[in-house]
């Protein structure tokens, strides 16, 4: 009876075969971590903020600043009136009311334009009048002080004081930037009431 031949496997197969056992178990082994590793938790929704949205005080502040700005242009075209009027009775006195009205708005505006107080080394006054003024409150200033000036040149620098106040604050609150917002409403709105049942 013959012998089995006997399988003979030399030392560079051996090697082989070992390395390649090896690099089995290892792959075994990731794939097992990769089975029990968590799945990664999505990241957070990104928090959208609008960059250009304005502040919220925004709002309230330029509201304040126009129904300040128009209480100064109304006693300002009182003032017109009055000086272009030599026949209206209680004139003077008016000249007078118009005169504190403006005062008031003058000291009031401060709480919308403070002075600016770069360099400033006035401690003399109060806080809220040390400084330079404010470009709209100088105006104001200078058309207070042409009220109750009744000839021709008076009159006409009473007209362009009140003008240039008018262009500061229109450049002030910007109404230019509304306009597209404004005019989508007005589109909107254009056709309403036209059809019956628009209005409820």
């Amino acid at each position: 009876m013959e012998a089995a031949p006997v399988l003979r496997i030399d030392p560079a197969t051996w090697i082989s075969l070992a390395s390649a056992c090896v690099a089995l178990t290892a792959a075994f082994i990731a794939v097992i971590a990769a089975v029990r590793r968590p799945a990664p938790s999505p990241p957070p929704p990104e928090v959208v903020k609008p960059t250009d949205a304005p502040p919220a005080w925004a709002g309230p502040y330029f509201e304040g600043v126009l129904r300040w700005a128009d209480l100064a242009c109304l006693e300002l075209a009182f003032a017109i009136h009055l000086a272009e009027s030599p026949g209206e009775p209680g004139r003077e006195k008016r000249f007078g009311e118009i005169k504190a009205s403006l005062t008031h708005l003058i000291d009031t505006g401060r709480w919308y334009f403070p002075n600016s107080q770069e360099n400033s080394v006035d401690r003399e006054h109060p806080p809220a009048y040390r400084g330079t003024c404010h470009a709209a409150l100088d105006l104001l200033v200078a058309a207070q002080g042409l009220v109750g000036k009744t000839d021709q040149i008076g009159i006409a620098a009473l007209i362009r004081a009140k003008r240039e106040f008018v262009s500061h604050i229109q450049v002030l609150v910007n109404p230019h930037q509304r306009e597209a917002g404004i005019a989508k409403v007005l589109h909107r709105f254009a056709s309403v009431g036209e059809e019956p049942g628009q209005l409820g």
